[in-house]
């Protein structure tokens, strides 16, 4: 008898798919949909946080030889060191400081965080700081 008051999905729906359709929100691609691959999320979130494994962490935990940059080999990597300072510049370096000279922002890490940006700004100097972190191998 209850069953008549409450209308029953069609059988070849799943719940989840009901789920959606009550929404109207494509579920599994709002996680990624910053920068659309999973990888690229994670180092977002990554950059975000501070928590790269570069050199310098790893020789604070004994899991690496130096503290120094896997690069030049001059100065200790940091996130500052890798985006910024880095004697071996490379593309992605260069269009990262572009995209900061633009938003009117310093070329410095901190910066990056602190700054109070439109979303497609910051998602344009994040991903410029992703594609250096790729470049160097520091995935």
């Amino acid at each position: 008898k209850v069953s008549m008051l409450i209308p029953s999905p069609p059988s070849d729906l799943k719940s989840r798919d009901i789920i959606r359709r009550r929404s109207n929100v494509n579920h599994s691609k709002l996680i990624l949909s910053p920068f659309h691959t999973r990888l690229n999320t994670v180092l977002y979130y990554r950059l975000k946080s501070g928590a790269l494994l570069l050199n310098s962490l790893l020789f604070n935990w004994k899991l690496h030889h130096s503290p120094l940059c896997r690069i030049c080999f001059s100065t200790e990597e940091t996130i500052q060191h890798i985006l910024f300072d880095c004697q071996a510049q490379s593309e992605e370096t260069v269009a990262l400081k572009r995209f900061c000279s633009l938003a009117k922002i310093p070329n410095t890490y901190t910066a990056i965080l602190d700054s109070n940006l439109p979303w497609e700004i910051d998602r344009k100097i994040f991903k410029a700081a992703i594609d250096t972190l790729k470049k160097r191998n520091i995935v």
